[in-house]
């Protein structure tokens, strides 16, 4: 038999990929919410905030430094469905149905910023500061979005959404590390930012996205 140094030099590239190890400590202690494996694309729809928060998160981070170190979220976002997996080969049929059902049925309207409020996500690795948004548009994006993940047998958005856009995150469950005194110091921030500049209170939403793996699919709305 040939040995183990020299067949390595011919490993295929879906045998090296299937032994991929994800390291927390090159995503700033992170954890993959699913195994990676290829095929295999991490999904999401959202609808994008278009402004620049990082002075105002940064004001925010300082203000929490007591409790850990929190980090600004690069695509802040306001999620329309769950993170799901998707097959590679089911990625054209749904931006297809996407496509058709947020041209026919969805039109523009406009979101505001309120307070802030403080989220983990399911596996309780991560804690996140989320500005809610309140419209009453929204869920009907969610019930299409769900139609349209239910025919790839996908699961649906969470049954009461709290929606709102994550700006910082950190590593761990430190919910109850931020007390109501630290809650507070923080909400008069935003709310003092969000007075000085007015602009970033409320925008129009015009375009819906899919993120799928390093693919971006931009959906217009009427």
């Amino acid at each position: 038999p040939l040995p183990e140094s020299f067949l390595s030099k011919f490993k295929t590239k879906s045998e090296s990929e299937s032994h991929h190890v994800d390291n927390p400590d090159e995503h700033q202690g992170r954890l993959r919410s699913f195994k990676h494996e290829r095929g295999n694309w991490a999904s999401f729809v959202s609808i994008q905030y278009p402004h620049d928060l990082t002075d105002v998160c940064n004001d925010v981070i300082r203000a929490l430094e007591p409790v850990g170190q929190f980090h600004v979220v690069e695509d802040m976002h306001i999620s329309l469905s769950r993170t799901v997996v998707l097959l590679h080969h089911w990625i054209d049929a749904l931006v297809q149905d996407l496509k058709s059902r947020i041209y026919n049925t969805f039109k523009r309207f406009e979101l505001n910023l309120g307070t802030l409020e403080v989220y983990t996500n399911d596996e309780k690795s991560r804690t996140f500061l989320g500005i809610k948004v309140d419209s009453t548009e929204m869920m009907n994006y969610v019930h299409s979005i769900d139609e349209s993940l239910k025919q790839f047998e996908l699961p649906s958005f969470y049954k009461n959404p709290d929606f709102h856009i994550s700006v910082l995150w950190c590593v761990g469950d430190v919910r109850k590390q931020i007390s109501a005194n630290v809650l507070n110091k923080i909400q008069k921030i935003l709310a003092d930012y969000l007075k000085m500049f007015e602009y970033l209170r409320q925008f129009e939403v015009n375009e819906l996205r899919l993120k799928t793996g390093n693919k971006m699919f931009v959906f217009p709305v009427k």
